[in-house]
């Protein structure tokens, strides 16, 4: 055991921390994910922590000058949220801002790492990750980090050093993790421990190992066998430390039981978002209502990040809408019943609309607004971290944006359509070599698309038209003029298909089709087209009726 009296916690020994942090979580990522049936049974819970401990750590190595306890733990955090994965990752991320924000330099400038400020330090990350969640649950990570918190205080009140009590914080963090079972009924049925609890357990463990020399490689994981069905408790507590009652997990048992099963119902959920918002003010708790009435779950939250799960497409369209007041800037899904597809190619689109966003989020892209500024949705940041990406747009001028950021190992793709970027997504595989990837998505967008908009106002010549007739454009020139919308695009698809058959028609939708010209205009492509496929989806673009293009 190293001398309370003559530890300090360094930054260096905090950068190993999280290098060792990264380590541990690779080696035990597979068995933290065989464990995850809560929130839902998606098997990932263990790959998030370890993306958003990786992503923390790569925060660290890039520290400019020394590496100051402060200094690595801010990194930690800003790394931590910038890759958060899942929600445990993003609550994961919320509990290290908690702990940066208390070990500031501020804070430090006076001397060395005490017991009450390590305590205030876990008290600060749990507070964090407990209002980052609406809708808490009694037998999580919060249950588990109430738990080292109650534990840090009473350590530190008591007088104990830092070094016994982070030993009796590990302590009570492994027989507060093994309470899960019997606190939440999805996981006693399943009979195992908490997943993102299971994560905080290993971070803290690797914790004390560091702190007092330990052989992290040799020494077994404090999460090893913990997978047998405990008695359930009879109280909310758990018992270490001196943790009890309603402060143990912050939220009462009857959480719980609203939560067991939910995932097995039908109307489960099956995607997650993921999303960043551009105000600049923390909008937390109106947005917590307004997700509440949108029927969302899950939802964690560390302004300007959001994470919710939905329970369909639709669903998801919804919540986005409902969230385009605060500025929805970034946006990536997971799918929650197939799991993930990531491999080292990553996808980006630029995107105008929310339900663009969607479209090219739904293919593994992630999705940004360019126009919402500097703090979440900047092409700049994602291609911050130097991951292999393909570029793809929706319009000139996002064409034009992702043209600048063109360098090596991120490739534009030439789309500036809609249709032509959903179709260059199509073809979109994260697994495959980038060139060849990046090829067949530019065949796949190389083809011509017609816009549909009513004129608006009328001409007298060169070209003749009224306010209500539909234009057809190809870049921005009128090519013919219909009075109809079914006129328009059944004469744009025999044009553009010239003498051959289609056997794929793809429209998009704008802001100017309503319900009905939208039924007239598939009821016109059905019958002047019968056995052509067709997708439609919609752009919901100003200014606009409809695109279509033809393969």
């Amino acid at each position: 055991m190293v001398n309370d009296n003559s530890m300090r916690l360094g930054g260096r020994l905090a950068a190993r921390w999280a290098q060792q942090a990264v380590e541990r979580l690779r080696r035990q990522r597979g068995s933290i994910d065989s464990i995850n049936v809560f929130p839902v049974a998606d098997g990932d819970t263990g790959s998030n922590m370890y993306a958003t401990v990786k992503s923390a750590y790569r925060a660290v190595e890039a520290i400019d000058g020394p590496a100051t306890l402060p200094r690595v733990v801010e990194a930690m955090a800003a790394g931590a949220l910038r890759g958060a994965r899942g929600n445990s990752g993003l609550i994961l991320a919320v509990a290290l801002r908690g702990v940066a924000d208390e070990l500031g330099e501020a804070a430090l400038a006076e001397g060395d790492l005490t017991p009450d400020r390590f305590a205030s330090a876990i008290e600060l990350a749990t507070y964090r990750a407990q209002t980052a969640i609406a809708e808490p649950t009694h037998g999580t990570m919060l249950t588990v980090l109430h738990a080292m918190a109650e534990t840090a205080r009473t350590q530190a009140d008591e007088g104990a050093g830092l070094v016994q009590q982070i030993e009796a914080v590990r302590a009570c963090s492994i027989e507060a993790l093994r309470d899960t079972t019997g606190q939440l009924d999805v996981l006693g049925q399943a009979q195992v421990v908490d997943a993102g609890a299971s994560g905080i357990v290993e971070i803290f463990d690797l914790l004390y190992l560091t702190v007092t020399g330990g052989a992290v490689g040799e020494t077994p994981s404090p999460i090893a066998g913990l997978t047998a069905v405990r008695p359930k408790l009879t109280g909310d507590g758990v018992t270490c430390g001196g943790a009890g009652g309603a402060g143990a997990g912050g939220v009462g048992a009857a959480g719980a039981g609203a939560a067991a099963g939910a995932g097995a119902e039908e109307g489960a959920d099956t995607l997650e978002l993921v999303f960043t918002l551009s105000d600049s003010k923390d909008r937390t708790r109106p947005l917590k209502r307004i997700l509440a009435k949108a029927d969302a779950r899950s939802v964690v939250i560390s302004w300007p990040m959001v994470h919710v799960h939905v329970t369909s497409e639709d669903h998801a369209l919804r919540v986005l809408r409902d969230v385009e007041q605060y500025g929805l800037a970034k946006l990536r899904t997971e799918d929650l019943v197939n799991g993930a597809n990531h491999g080292p190619l990553r996808a980006a689109a630029a995107a105008s609309t929310a339900p663009l966003m969607l479209r090219a989020a739904l293919t593994g892209a992630i999705a940004i607004r360019l126009d919402r500024g500097e703090q979440a949705g900047s092409l700049h940041d994602v291609l911050s971290d130097g991951t292999t990406t393909v570029l793809v747009a929706d319009s000139p001028e996002g064409q034009a944006a992702i043209n600048a950021a063109a360098a090596d190992g991120v490739y534009a793709i030439p789309t500036g359509s809609p249709i032509s970027m959903v179709s260059a997504l199509a073809v979109f595989d994260p697994h495959a070599d980038a060139d060849d990837v990046a090829e067949d998505m530019g065949d796949a967008a190389s083809l011509d698309i017609r816009r549909l908009c009513f004129a608006g106002q009328s001409a007298a010549g060169p070209l003749v038209y009224t306010k209500t007739d539909v234009l057809v454009l190809s870049e921005g020139r009128i090519l013919f003029i219909e009075h109809t919308p079914e006129a328009a695009i059944v004469e744009a698809i025999s044009r553009l298909a010239a003498d051959g058959d289609p056997e794929l028609i793809t429209i998009s939708y704008g802001q100017q089709a309503t319900p009905k010209m939208r039924d007239a205009m598939e009821a016109a492509v059905r019958r002047a087209y019968p056995e052509a496929e067709a997708e439609i989806f919609d752009a919901d673009l100003s200014g606009v009726c409809a695109d279509v293009g033809v393969e």
